[in-house]
């Protein structure tokens, strides 16, 4: 079966959520998604199909009519569908035969298309300003609003999106000030007991919602984290998160006990001593993702133009209690300690520059999965050193995977894509069996603003 890379493109400059393109980027053509097929051999060959292009910057009327937000007893009013290109789509979600997208707009919006030729079916509002993120789920669009730190859940049947059903967010703020005077939603994630997690960057804060039949939410707990870090987004652990800070650049893990959750530390996720990244003016890291068998995690760090990797096998949150007391975990209040008084923290293995100019997103392939070890997430490490089990040799130099491919290059064991978003290229390294990229990406392939990459 051929795979595809899905791309989700920005198409004009100003959006909120710190993503677009500089204005002097924004031209008539722009295209707001680009399906491109992937050889066998892991390189990306042509663009299979393309949604309709924009053919100017800046004209509200050429979407075809405003998105009206939903608000009390308000009719929400929808683009025409067949009509209207899809723009600044800095999210996508592929489910099926369909692919949705959010349009990050001041007037947001959800779209879904055909995934063979990338036609709209149909279009509504978000329900807020400038979406940023979406999950597909049990019939429902759940969407994180940015601009107005709000999140919708939005009915679909067939590739036909109704209005939404509800739009909920909850108040706060943080100390900074030009990125936390309100609450800033950017990322929604559905949990294996089917709640909802909720990234809220500017209250630095994780929601979490439950729900009934009906795909209406109801906040259940919330877990603080220290101010200024700007949660952007995370992913599910054993036994807790793991959560990147945009404003403050560390990776934070939040322990699970019971039908709550617990701050317990926060780490470093870059090389200080890299001599070509030590100089960058500003570290701002944007996805984080966890190899097939969980036990390295991926960053991108926009400023810097990274890719960090980090062992993050030995974390575990305390057992016994139940609870997380002074003598098992430091301080347990946000703000506190970071120092962990059990298991091993993540331990950097590798920074590597991502290929181009801000990424802001990437996506894994190709690795091996959980399913060839035999084993599930909870048992794929050792008795707690730092290094990831493996059966693999361990004198196989970093990003090199000791073997060739016909082409006298080494064979890779997987794949990363980055999305670098103001180089307009999707940089592709192939991984060494170690799970590090090779220090150079194999292809480079142009493409307008990349902000989301998705393969299916």
């Amino acid at each position: 079966m051929e795979r595809t890379l899905f791309v989700g493109s920005y198409t004009e400059p100003g959006n909120v959520a710190e993503g677009g393109i500089a204005a002097g980027d924004a031209a008539a053509g722009a295209v707001g998604i680009t399906a491109v097929r992937i050889g066998d051999n892991g390189l990306l060959t042509s663009v299979r199909a393309r949604s309709k292009a924009v053919q100017s910057v800046g004209q509200a009327g050429e979407s075809g009519g405003n998105v009206v937000h939903p608000g009390a007893g308000a009719q929400t009013a929808v683009r025409n569908g067949s009509v209207a290109p899809v723009r600044n789509a800095s999210f996508l979600a592929v489910d099926g035969p369909f692919v949705y997208a959010v349009e990050e707009l001041a007037d947001g919006a959800v779209v879904a298309l055909h995934r063979n030729n990338l036609t709209v079916i149909s279009r509504v509002s978000s329900g807020g300003s400038d979406p940023c993120h979406l999950v597909s789920s049990d019939g429902n669009l759940t969407v994180a609003n940015y601009g107005s730190g709000t999140v919708a859940v939005v009915p679909v049947r067939g590739g036909e999106l109704a209005a939404a059903i509800e739009l909920t967010g909850e108040p706060g703020c943080g100390p900074v000030q030009d990125r936390q005077a309100s609450p800033h939603a950017h990322q929604v994630t559905v949990t294996g007991w089917g709640t909802v997690l909720v990234c809220d960057l500017g209250a630095d804060r994780v929601d979490e919602y439950g729900g009934g039949t009906d795909g209406r939410l109801v906040l259940l707990t919330s877990v603080r984290l220290p101010p200024g870090t700007g949660p952007r987004h995370l992913v599910l652990i054993p036994d807790g998160l793991l959560v990147v800070g945009e404003l403050d650049a560390r990776l934070h893990h939040i322990g699970r006990f019971g039908h709550g959750w617990q701050w317990l530390a926060a780490t470093s996720i870059v090389d200080p001593s890299h001599p070509a990244l030590s100089s960058a003016d500003g570290v701002y890291p944007s996805h984080l993702a966890l190899s097939a068998d969980g036990s390295l995690l991926y960053v991108a760090i926009r400023g810097r133009d990274s890719i960090s990797v980090l062992d993050v096998s030995g974390m575990r949150v305390p057992r016994g209690t139940g609870r997380l007391t002074a003598a098992n975990a430091g301080d347990s209040g946000a703000g506190g300690s970071t120092e962990r008084k059990t298991g091993f923290p993540p331990r950097l293995l590798a920074e590597v520059p991502c290929g181009g100019h801000w990424p802001r997103h990437f996506t894994l392939s190709g690795q091996s999965t959980p399913a060839d070890t035999g084993k599930d997430v909870d048992e794929r490490t050792d008795d707690r050193t730092t290094k990831p089990t493996s059966t693999k040799p361990a004198t196989t130099p970093a990003g090199n995977s000791g073997h060739t491919d016909n082409d006298g290059k080494n064979a890779a064991d997987g794949w990363l894509y980055v999305a670098n978003e103001r180089s307009h290229q999707i940089s592709a390294f192939a991984l060494g069996v170690d799970g590090v990229p090779e220090p150079v990406p194999r292809q480079q392939f142009a493409i307008n603003a990349p902000a989301c990459l998705v393969v299916g």
